[in-house]
């Protein structure tokens, strides 16, 4: 899938906010990737949050509380779709508070049939998953992901049951909404309380068939990078008394729920009991710990959505990686890893694992995934996304690389990942005209692809100075002609200053010195 266009009204910051995203050049990059770029606040994360807002309320019949129109294509059927999606009333007759239209071309998209029936029950156009990964503590993609569209359900469950002549017809379909919400998620957020739950996928679970061998050679590879880790096994910490009412259970099973009652009978368990200095009731927690040569999956994805699916719902407490590596034969476990390893592991992981066949028309939001990372995987960050997000499919080395129709969202400050970006992909939030609330997103006026990041930097980030403050109130009080230093104390300054044009500037200011004194 690809997003091609996104506008909002009166949504967090943005009294409006207006982006035109284009198509993907094929030709340059076989893999979809939008980089949103601008200054803290200008709003990259509230864009990333507006879009899962807007497809988890639209799935569902419902609308969030601001305006939008959006323009998106996905495969349906083995060909392109191009849909636009909007709840803006004043411009469109909604149909269950939304406007769908499609058309076979990103250009006849305002010509194309509107579709009447509900937005729901159209599931060949709704992504196949969005998958959020934020870095930092102070992200709220799980609200947008799923508490906020769970209580719009509710809300009007709770509605449709106080009104006098209920529908029942419509009350039914209300709360089988809600089960597929709860029940089978399409939406998963992953940040660093849950991406252990990555690692733990990565290991137990691996596709079969023609795609196991590829996907077992970018696991090691993977795993390689970060000091040859050989995993060892994984431990489940689980909520004792939960699990057994849920096996316990005489009614029917949701697939997830299924999945995990299951999964509960692998691999061996012990009991322990936790005491909380509250003086509250202890608390026995279920350790079930299974090796890792054990593959208790063949669908990586449906591996890692039942385990985020059984934390949401309490039964699952923690799961720790343990693992050796080339630095000790100590069995070490996941919190061991430095923070860069483990969100380097996590996120790629991820990639390598939701790219099976199945998983086409799936959406990534990746918030600053460059944070902890060395400044080596930073600038591999777009290499490698590319390498694992391709399919291992039969065909032989010399076959064009194949990579699902999948799009990823990359709000990122890093001028080192913006070097790998292509003029096309790249947009910078800014006020549009200067006027306060209206935003804008725009291609850049000069390519950072294979640019010097000197130069990005000054583009993006900075009115003119390129180097820190500190350190240019340092060199310029230094070449005051005011209270002009001795040449010795600029020769000293020269020996603790770097190579570039500020060095230029003491090296050039101490040359003329010398010379007007030897005139």
């Amino acid at each position: 899938m690809e997003i091609h266009s996104l506008s909002l009204e009166n949504y967090k910051h943005f009294q409006t906010f207006n982006g035109a995203f284009g198509q993907n050049d094929e030709e340059l990059s076989k893999l979809s990737i939008k980089f949103l770029v601008g200054n803290n606040g200008s709003g990259k994360t509230s864009v990333l949050q507006a879009i899962g807002l807007i497809f988890t309320r639209a799935m569902n019949d419902e609308s969030p509380g601001f305006v939008y129109e959006l323009v998106y294509s996905i495969i349906s059927g083995h060909k392109r779709v191009y849909v636009l999606l909007s709840n803006n009333s004043q411009r469109y007759s909604l149909t269950e508070r939304l406007y769908i239209q499609m058309a076979e071309s990103l250009e006849g998209i305002k010509n194309g049939p509107v579709v009447r029936e509900r937005y729901s029950e159209q599931v060949n156009l709704h992504p196949r998953r969005i998958i959020s990964f934020a870095s930092g503590p102070n992200n709220s993609f799980e609200d947008v992901l799923v508490n906020s569209p769970l209580g719009a359900i509710n809300s009007d469950i709770y509605d449709e049951l106080k009104r006098e002549g209920r529908n029942s017809g419509k009350l039914e379909y209300l709360q089988q909404l809600q089960r597929r919400l709860l029940y089978e998620p399409n939406c998963i957020n992953l940040n660093g309380e849950n991406a252990a739950f990555i690692l733990a996928a990565i290991v137990l679970a691996e596709p079969v068939g023609v795609e196991m061998e590829g996907y077992r050679t970018k696991k090691n590879r993977l795993f390689q990078m970060v000091r040859n880790i050989r995993a060892e096994l994984i431990s489940f910490e689980l909520d004792e008394v939960k699990c057994r009412q849920l096996e316990a259970s005489p009614f029917n099973k949701m697939r997830y729920e299924s999945l995990l009652v299951n999964f509960l009978q692998r691999g061996a368990r012990r009991i322990k009991v936790v005491h909380s200095l509250d003086g509250t009731m202890p608390k026995a927690i279920r350790i079930l710990t299974i090796p890792a040569g054990d593959i208790l999956s063949s669908n990586p994805m449906e591996f890692l959505t039942m385990l985020v699916t059984a934390q949401r719902f309490g039964y699952l407490l923690n799961v720790n990686l343990f693992y050796k590596n080339e630095d000790s034969e100590h069995l070490l476990d996941h919190n061991s890893l430095s923070d860069g390893e483990f969100f380097w592991l996590s996120r790629m992981a991820l990639i390598i694992l939701s790219q099976q066949e199945y998983d086409e028309n799936t959406l990534f939001l990746f918030d600053e995934p460059d944070v902890f990372l060395n400044e080596n995987w930073t600038m591999q960050f777009i290499s490698m996304l590319h390498d694992f997000a391709k399919m291992d499919l039969p065909g032989g080395e010399s076959s064009e690389p194949r990579y699902n129709r999948q799009e990823y969202w990359i709000a990122t400050h890093s001028t080192l990942i913006l070097t790998d970006a292509f003029p096309d992909q790249t947009f910078k939030i800014e006020l549009h005209s200067g006027v306060p609330g209206e935003f804008q997103a725009i291609s850049l006026d000069i390519p950072t692809f294979g640019a010097d990041r000197g130069e990005i930097s000054a583009l993006l980030f900075m009115d003119h100075e390129r180097i820190g403050e500190f350190a240019k109130q340092v060199i310029d009080k230094a070449l005051d002609e005011q209270k002009p230093y001795s040449n010795g104390r600029i020769q000293k300054m020269l020996d603790k200053v770097g190579p570039g044009y500020e060095r230029f500037r003491l090296e050039e200011y101490l040359h003329a010195r010398k010379q007007l004194r030897s005139d």
